[in-house]
């Protein structure tokens, strides 16, 4: 399941939002730790419509594939807690993670929640 972008938000009565966490997505190769220097400032849009800043610790890459049989990535941006920030469309898997050359990339490990995994990595569990 690709999300389309985070956070989500459901309507119904106020506006809420719906925290989605890396558990909801499928197909996720690996994490590449961002702290120590590689961090980047993000844009997102808060539930009020305004532009906020946050830092980027953590990225995701998940492969998905098109009907065509083209490979694709999708990148999904953690905060400092590992907590999903935003997703978006990247190139090929390895060429995305080849254009992060100093990063370390970390392969999920098979039966380990992700979200688990991340806060391993992260020093928070």
């Amino acid at each position: 399941m690709a999300c389309a972008s985070v956070p989500q938000c459901t309507q119904s009565g106020p506006r809420t939002l719906t925290r989605v966490l890396l558990s909801d997505y499928e197909g996720l190769l690996a994490l590449g730790d961002l702290r120590g220097g590689n961090e980047y400032d993000a844009e997102i849009v808060n539930d009020e419509g305004l532009v906020e800043h946050t830092r980027v610790n953590g990225i995701v890459v998940a492969a998905l594939s098109r009907k065509d049989g083209a490979s694709l990535s999708l990148v999904i941006e953690l905060d400092e807690r590992g907590e999903v920030i935003q997703d978006w469309f990247g190139q090929e898997p390895a060429k995305e993670m080849n254009g992060w050359p100093n990063v370390n990339w970390q392969p999920f490990p098979l039966g380990r929640s992700p979200d688990d995994f991340v806060r391993l990595v992260f020093g928070d569990e």
